[in-house]
């Protein structure tokens, strides 16, 4: 919530700066008001800008990474089929990179990939962002 309101009050801090420039203030009846007047103006400019520095490191977004994609094994009457390593897709967090992956291979999300139990399935078989985990039941 506290970053909300700074970024709105910042944001009207940067609406206000636009019309505020020296250049633009009309010079008042006395040099004295105008000259205050000008100076308000300045410290505004460097109170935004410090501001806008300070919320630009503390709301960084998180860098993207990747993630391996793995599918785990499965059998089918007497033959069994080993994990398979889908590729290594961007995203914050794991399931960002899923999501990346099922639009990047055109899977068609609603009969192949359920999200169940916190854990995510393709085709039945769970989704794991690891060779070991994937490699536990089926090899």
């Amino acid at each position: 919530m506290k970053k909300e309101i700074l970024i709105n009050l910042l944001e009207k801090a940067k609406w206000a700066h636009k019309f505020m420039t020296e250049e633009d203030i009309l010079p008042l009846p006395y040099s004295d008001d105008y000259d205050a007047f000008a100076d308000k103006v300045s410290e505004l400019k460097k109170a935004i800008d410090v501001a806008e520095e300070d919320l630009n490191e503390k709301v960084k977004p998180p860098e993207k990474r990747t993630h391996e994609i793995w599918v785990e094994g499965y059998q089918v009457l007497d033959e069994m089929f080993p994990a398979t390593f889908q590729g290594d897709y961007y995203g914050n967090i794991f399931s960002e990179a899923i999501e990346n992956w099922i639009t990047m291979r055109n899977i068609d999300k609603e009969k192949a990939i359920k999200y169940y139990n916190n854990n995510w399935y393709y085709l039945g078989c769970q989704i794991f962002d690891n060779e070991e985990d994937a490699r536990k039941k089926f090899g």
